[in-house]
This record gives C-alpha cells, structure tokens and sequence, in this order.
C-alpha cells in the first residue's frame, strides 16, 4: 500500500483546545553512547548547554533507537520502523534509498504552514536525484549525502560528499559543490547553517529544522581548542579527543539556542535532542564512546546498541526538569511532534505508523500512558561474521561498556 498524501490537503487545521511550541528543532546525534554527555558522566565532558537544556525539559530514560544510523533516522522521519520501511540497516554507497512512498516529518509539517530545512547527515539514499532530502519535504540541504566523511575533506569513499542545496527539488544544475570549505571542521559548519536559517526565518511560518550532525561518528577527529581543556582531566587519548568532538556539539547546541533567542522564537520552539543508536565500544569501531551501565555496542541488540539518549525541552511543558520512564522508540517522534504543535494526523496519515504519540503522556509525566510497544529488533543476517582475534575492548581509564561481542564493521 503506497503511504502517499494527497496534494489536494495543502493545509490541516490545528487543535484549538491545545497550545502547543511553534517550532521544532530535531537534533540528532550520530553514535553517541549513552554514558556520553555531561548530565549523565558526572561531568567528565563539559556540556553545559546540553545540561541546561536536559534539566529544563523532559528525559526519556526508557528510550530505544535501531542499533545502526539509517534505520533509526527512517524511523524518525516516517514514524515507521523497520520491518515497514525496509530500511534494516546502514545504507552503503549503494542504488538503495527510503521509498519514495513513505511520507517524511518534513512533509507532513509543511501542510501545517512550516518551512523546512535539513542540516547534516542524510544517509536515507541518494542514488536517484528523487531520494535526496530537497525532494523529501525539505526546502534546503546543506550536509552529507553519506555517513562517514572525513571532518575537514568532506570526502568518504574516494568522493567530496557535502552538498549544499538552497531550493526546493534542487536536482542537477541546482545542487552546489562547497569544495571552498574543505579544511573547515564539519560540526561547526553545521552548526553555522543552522544559525544562518534561524536567522533568515520569516516569521509568517513555522520552522521545522532537522539538524542531524556528523559528530560524534567516527573517523575521531576534533580541533585542538576543543580537546585542550581535558588533557589533565581525561587520561585516556581516545577518550580525550572524543570529549572534543562532544564539546564541539554543545557549543553548537548554544550558539542554536541563542539564535533562537536573539529571534525571539526560543520559548515557541521544541527542541528534541537524540541518539542514532549506541556509542561503538568495540575493537571494530571504537571512537571513545561509552554505554556505561549497559553491555553492548553500536551494531548489537543489546540495551549498549539500542538504549539511546533522548530529551526534549519548551518553555511552555508544564513539567521542566523531570523525567518519564514509559517506554519510548525513535518512530514515537512523528506522531509525538505532530500532537505537540497543536495539529492532529489525517487518517491517511496515521495508516500504518508504528510510533505512538507521546505528547500528552509526556506532558502529565507519565500519568496518561499510552498503548503498549512491540519492539522488534531489526534482523543482524547482513553483518559480517568477525574474525575470531576479535575481542571485547574495556577501556579502564574511563567507564567501560560491557561489550557484546564485537559485530560491525563500520
């Protein structure tokens, strides 16, 4: 069954009954481990912006994502899982991509007067001009098609993979090369696009801004101003340099947050902050990160690969500072932000989605609860088998993850 909507419902109306946040910030963190920013590891990395947002808003303790970063990026942007969108694992420079039936996040927002804009990572397909995210609801991208690109080349597999795309359906003859910013760290231009949207923002609309940074993946890289401040702190170099990577993030998180305010449109926006899937703590991918208190690694179905991050903060939640404890999926998102900007999903909307919207369980914390999941856990059949030297990596010089056996190579 093809989950399309139909042109002709260029507008649905909002809830009256309900005020809810203007706009929606979704930010999304690629492998970060649970263990991996400053509320949760006592402070070994400073993240003062993401502690402030986090002990103002809500936290999802329960909370579940895909063990790999296409599966649960799909999720997020269709409210479907899986086993649905077919996206079982991390896409490769492969003819593979998102179907062109699913309806995304960025589309269904827009038929609410919201303005979208994608910044980052995509890694949902891109081998058809149709499978890139300017054809998939967003008015502009600025970021990687792929999932693995050097910080400062912006190249992966052989190829200058950033691209910057200012128009709707910008295809070839559109879709601009920015070879010019080659030396320049990915996370800060990430953060100095979505600064540069917020900015230019026409107030007449919403804004939706799907802000999906490279940082935390590997290949570990961070500039020396970031990693200076733990080199007494943090033993570990390994550890140490990813705490620069992490820092790099929560100054982006704060220079976002003051250019909201410098706008006027802080206390109206929403701003969700997850994971992709567990941190990667084995030897075949290891990059600093930890899922202390939980065995597993990216790649594994253990609580380390598929227990995320997540939180959530508005000025207007009833509740600042709390934390729910129901049970949470990447595919909640769509339906949860949705109800939260005062609207309500069409039935040919809510055909077939997966997620369950959370909002008014999150807003009584917890006292309305909604239907029980099914978690499914996607099929490991495409992982290689790992060679038998291979073994679990305990890192003692920061809090170890109690790793699974080692099944990624990526």
């Amino acid at each position: 069954m093809l989950h399309w909507l139909s042109p002709l419902l260029t507008t649905i109306p909002v809830r009256a009954e309900q005020t809810g946040p203007k706009h929606v910030i979704m930010t999304v963190i690629d492998d970060l481990g649970y263990d991996d920013l400053g509320f949760r590891n006592e402070g070994q990395i400073l993240t003062p912006h993401f502690n402030r947002l986090h002990s103002q808003g809500i936290d999802l303790s329960s909370y579940y994502v895909q063990p790999s970063c296409s599966p649960t990026r799909a999720a997020i942007l269709t409210g479907r899982k899986p086993l649905h969108t077919g996206i079982n694992f991390w896409l490769p420079n492969i003819a593979a991509g998102l179907s062109l039936n699913e309806v995304t996040l960025a589309q269904v927002l827009n038929r609410r007067n919201f303005t979208s804009h994608a910044v980052g990572k995509w890694h949902l397909g891109f081998h058809k001009t149709p499978y890139t995210p300017t054809f998939r609801g967003f008015s502009s991208f600025y970021g990687y098609y792929e999932g693995s690109e050097d910080y400062y080349t912006h190249v992966t597999n052989g190829g200058f993979d950033f691209h910057d795309e200012r128009a709707p359906f910008c295809g070839p003859g559109c879709t601009q090369r920015p070879w010019h910013l080659q030396g320049q760290y990915s996370t800060n231009l990430f953060t100095a696009r979505a600064v540069e949207i917020i900015s230019q923002h026409n107030l007449s609309s919403r804004l939706f801004l799907y802000l999906a940074y490279q940082g935390v993946h590997a290949p570990r890289q961070a500039p020396a101003a970031y990693v200076e401040p733990y080199k007494k702190g943090i033993a570990d170099p390994v550890r140490r340099t990813f705490a620069g990577m992490i820092s790099a993030l929560d100054e982006g998180i704060g220079n976002v947050t003051a250019a909201l305010a410098a706008r006027g449109m802080f206390a109206d926006t929403l701003i969700v902050v997850t994971t992709d899937n567990g941190g990667p703590t084995t030897e075949c991918s290891t990059t600093g990160q930890s899922n202390w208190p939980f065995r597993g690694s990216k790649c594994s179905i253990y609580e380390g690969g598929t227990r995320g991050t997540a939180f959530l903060h508005w000025q207007g939640l009833p509740r600042r500072g709390v934390t729910f404890t129901g049970l949470a999926h990447a595919a909640d998102w769509l339906p949860t932000i949705v109800s939260a900007v005062g609207s309500r999903l069409w039935p040919n909307e809510t055909l077939s989605l997966d997620g369950l919207d959370l909002w008014d369980a999150l807003l009584s914390n917890g006292a309305l609860e909604p239907q029980p999941h099914v978690q499914l856990p996607r099929p490991l059949s495409y992982l290689p088998t790992p060679p038998p030297t291979f073994r679990p990596t305990f890192r003692p010089a920061f809090r170890p993850t109690h790793s699974a056996r080692p099944l990624c190579t990526i």
